[in-house]
């Protein structure tokens, strides 16, 4: 394998910085590249940083960069590996952005360069995990005409609702541990979390990071996992976007990092490159178009192909909230009733069960109506978990985020105030909120909101349960760098919710009847 540090790629922002490996005797190769501000040296103690992620560090070589392809095997299989560190971070010049038109252009450049330099075939694919996934759907907007495919592996594509602001509630110490990560350079480096502040709701300043994902057109692998927190909705939405006639999304079952250096992971990224990339008539013409893992609890789910998402034969069902038994009923109660919880108590949380008679599988987009009443705020923030609960009553845990293995089968948030849903992107199953201004609650005066529980796949066998919680609180607490702390919130005083009579509280839950 031939190192060769420090290469300076010029771009419109200025130049920045490569290490690139490349096989020592090809003439000819094609290139990924991998753009972040994470640093493209690994000077990160990933076995510490990563500890209960999952990742098979016996396989890894001591040249991978946080969150990239390995560049010992993909060198051998005839690739260059080009890791670029962001414009304005490290020792890339400019002023370093995040998620922007500008970066997105300056990844333009850095695809043509490479795209031409003399050991390239002149094919670039674009890929990785987290940022350097995220920066793969603006940068293929741009339509580089030396990219060939792209590998976004949990890329969330819109970075107000999927990560700084999750449906409106921020997450500054989540972001602020993330600036530590990103906000090294050599001149000036944008403050995200005044971002944050300065720009609470979806305006400008948040709508330019969000790539045109129809112009995207390029073969795509797209990779993500049910119990991501972060990546899975931005990844789901941007596929379905996009206009790649030779599009794949795989949405698994195990964390983050876990699953992109499984042996059988890596062997399907080299395949679809060599496709792509080479030429190579393999496999990847068989693939099914979609890939789901199908969960049962904890970490245990299998794969099954489909033929697209939302799976063509869903169908949904209506359960209805009842305050007075704390149930889901399959019938709208008559009678009007509530329940209310202290908002800022972790203990505090109104939960509503339903027991299945027979086998039933959960897979989709979900949607939780709610009527909500505060008594001390003119706001609320909503956390709302799924679990599941076996045949004694018993909460079963599942695989959750990057590093956990006890969280909920399912999440949503909203903060009330940006209820206001976008009627035109909106389905019955998935609102979609435009985060567009504030309405804030009167005192006593019942509003409803509905939340999105991002998509899931999920099996219950007879006498087994759903249980929906809704908290002020998140449903359940972590720590470690990882974890998406949310702060500061808009909550005091009680939440009441409002069932049965006017009050259509319910939860539309997708079906897969087989």
């Amino acid at each position: 394998m031939l190192i060769e540090r420090d290469v300076a790629i010029p771009t419109r922002r200025g130049t920045v910085y490569a290490d690139v490996f490349r096989p020592r005797n090809a003439t000819q190769v094609p290139v990924i590249v991998g753009y972040a501000p994470f640093g493209k040296h690994p000077h990160l103690d990933i076995e510490t940083l990563w500890a209960g992620s999952g990742i098979p560090f016996e396989t890894l070589s001591d040249f991978v960069p946080w969150e990239q392809f390995d560049p010992v095997p993909w060198t051998e299989w005839g690739y260059a590996i080009a890791i670029v560190d962001g414009v304005g971070n490290w020792y890339s010049e400019g002023d370093a952005t995040y998620f922007t038109p500008e970066e997105a252009w300056a990844g333009h450049d850095i695809v043509e360069w490479l795209a031409q330099c003399d050991w390239s075939t002149g094919k670039v694919g674009w890929g990785g995990v987290s940022y350097f996934a995220m920066t793969a759907w603006s940068v293929a907007a741009t339509k580089p005409p030396h990219l060939a495919a792209i590998l976004p592996w949990d890329a969330a594509s819109d970075c107000y609702r999927e990560a700084f602001l999750h449906a409106g509630i921020p997450s500054f110490p989540f972001i602020h541990g993330w600036m530590q990560l990103t906000g090294t350079g050599q001149q000036r480096v944008e403050d995200m979390e005044a971002g944050m502040r300065d720009h609470p709701t979806f305006d400008e300043y948040w709508q330019c990071r969000v790539a045109d994902w129809k112009a995207v057109d390029v073969p795509t692998y797209a990779v993500t996992e049910f119990p991501n927190n972060l990546h899975l909705r931005g990844t789901v939405e941007a596929w379905r976007g996009i206009s790649s006639p030779d599009k794949f999304l795989e949405i698994r079952g195990d964390k983050e990092w876990e699953g992109f250096y499984q042996p059988e992971s890596v062997q399907r990224q080299k395949e679809f490159f060599d496709r792509y990339l080479k030429d190579v008539d393999n496999s990847v013409s068989e693939w099914p178009r979609v890939r789901i893992g199908v969960r049962t609890r904890e970490d245990q789910w299998t794969f099954r192909d489909e033929t697209d998402w939302p799976l063509p034969d869903v169908t949904y069902e209506t359960l209805w909230l009842d305050a007075d038994a704390g149930a889901l009923n399959t019938q709208r109660p008559e009678m009007p009733a509530a329940v209310s919880y202290p908002s800022t108590d972790d203990n505090g949380a109104a939960t509503f069960d339903i027991r299945f008679d027979e086998r039933v599988e959960m897979t989709g987009n979900a949607k939780l109506r709610l009527w909500i009443s505060t008594d001390l705020s003119n706001d609320a923030d909503l956390f709302v978990g799924v679990e599941k609960l076996d045949q004694d009553g018993k909460r079963v845990p599942f695989t959750f985020s990057q590093m956990y293995d006890d969280g909920p089968m399912g999440f949503g948030w909203l903060r009330a105030s940006h209820r206001a849903l976008d009627e035109e992107r909106s389905t019955p199953e998935r609102p979609w909120h435009s985060h567009a201004r504030r309405d804030w609650l009167v005192h006593g005066n019942p509003v409803p909101v509905d939340i999105e529980i991002w998509p899931n796949s999920v099996l219950f066998e007879p006498g087994e349960s759903l249980r929906v919680i809704v908290k002020g609180t998140p449903v359940q607490r972590y720590s470690g760098r990882f974890e998406i702390v949310f702060a500061p919130l808009h909550n005091a005083g009680n939440h009441t919710i409002h069932t049965g009579g006017e009050f259509d509280s319910h939860l539309y839950l997708p079906v897969i009847k087989r």
